[in-house]
C-alpha cells in the first residue's frame, strides 16, 4: 500500500506513512485527579482489552479501521489494526505508550513503522476509552470504543440473532458513492442466514443471504456472505468476547463497510 502524504505542520520529524496515519485514536495513562477549575474527579485509565470502530477520511479518501488493543498497567499498549484506505486493505500489529492529559482525556503516542502518532480519547466513569479523535492535519477520523474482555473466542460465541446498521461506500465510475444498509441475521455453529435492506442513493435494494464465520481464540475472524442476488462479500472481524456480537470491516476493494452486529435482546 502506498503512503499517505500530509502537509508538514512544522519543521522537524519525517511525515508518517499510510500505515502510521490511520490507526490514530486512543488513550493515555493518568492518575485519578480532580480537574482544575471544576469538581470533576477523573478516573485512571483502566488496564484491559478494548475494541474500536474507526472511520473518517484522510487526504479526502475514505478510511475505516478495527482495532483490538490492550492497555497495560505500566502504560504500554499493543494491538492489532485492520485497516481500509480507499481500495486497499491491510492488517498490522502496533505498540505505543500512554501519557497524562487533563479534563478526563487521555493521550497516546502510538508507534507505526517507527513513527509516533498523537491522538486523544475521552474516558468513561470507569476509566475505559469511549470516544477518540486523530490529531493530524488533513485527517478527519474518529473512533468509538467498547470493552473486550480477555475471554477466548469461538464461532459459537456469535450464535443467536444479531442486527446492524451501517453507512458505507461503493466505488462507482471512479467515485465513492454513499450507501446505508440495515440487516438482521441468525447464527448457528458458524453459519448464518439473514436479510439486508439498503439505500444506494438513486436505488433501493433487498436480499436474503447466507454466511460463514471462522474465528480463533484471539477473537479475530473471517466472515463471508453470499446473497440471493449472487453478490459475495468478504469481511475481517473481531468477535465480541462477551457474546454481544462482532465488529466487521469489508475487504472487497470496491466497497467499504464497517460496523457492529449487535445481539438482539
Amino acid at each position: 500500500m502506498g503512503p499517505f502524504r500530509v502537509k508538514k505542520p512544522c519543521v522537524g520529524s519525517a511525515l508518517p506513512s499510510l500505515a502510521t496515519l490511520t490507526g490514530l485514536m486512543i488513550t493515555g495513562h493518568v492518575p485519578a485527579i480532580a480537574q482544575s477549575g471544576s469538581n470533576i474527579s477523573c478516573p485512571s485509565p483502566q488496564p484491559g482489552s478494548y475494541l474500536a470502530v474507526v472511520k473518517g477520511t484522510a487526504q479526502q479518501e475514505p478510511v475505516a479501521l478495527l482495532l483490538q488493543e490492550t492497555w497495560n498497567a505500566d502504560g504500554s499498549i499493543n494491538g492489532i489494526r485492520m485497516e481500509r484506505r480507499g481500495r486497499t486493505y491491510q492488517e498490522l500489529s502496533y505498540s505505543g505508550r500512554l501519557r497524562p492529559i487533563s479534563h478526563c482525556r487521555v493521550a497516546i503516542d502510538r508507534e507505526f513503522n517507527d513513527v509516533k502518532i498523537p491522538s486523544e480519547i475521552f474516558l468513561d466513569r470507569a476509566g475505559r476509552p469511549h470516544y477518540g479523535i486523530a490529531l493530524l492535519p488533513e485527517v478527519v477520523v474518529s473512533s468509538r470504543w467498547s470493552a473486550q474482555p480477555t475471554t477466548a473466542c469461538s464461532k459459537a460465541v456469535v450464535d443467536g440473532d444479531l442486527m446492524s446498521v451501517r453507512e458505507g461506500l461503493s466505488l462507482e465510475k471512479n467515485r465513492w458513492a454513499s450507501k446505508t444498509i440495515i440487516q438482521r441475521e441468525t447464527w448457528r455453529s458458524g453459519k448464518a442466514s439473514g436479510i439486508w435492506v439498503g439505500s444506494f442513493g438513486e436505488t433501493l435494494g433487498e436480499a436474503t443471504y447466507q454466511g460463514t464465520i471462522q474465528t480463533d481464540s484471539t477473537c479475530l475472524a473471517t466472515i463471508e456472505q453470499v446473497d440471493s442476488l449472487g453478490t459475495r462479500n468478504r469481511y475481517r472481524g473481531i468477535v465480541r468476547s462477551d457474546g454481544s456480537g462482532y465488529a466487521y470491516i469489508q475487504t472487497d476493494p470496491n466497497s467499504i463497510a464497517i460496523g457492529t452486529m449487535e445481539r438482539v435482546r
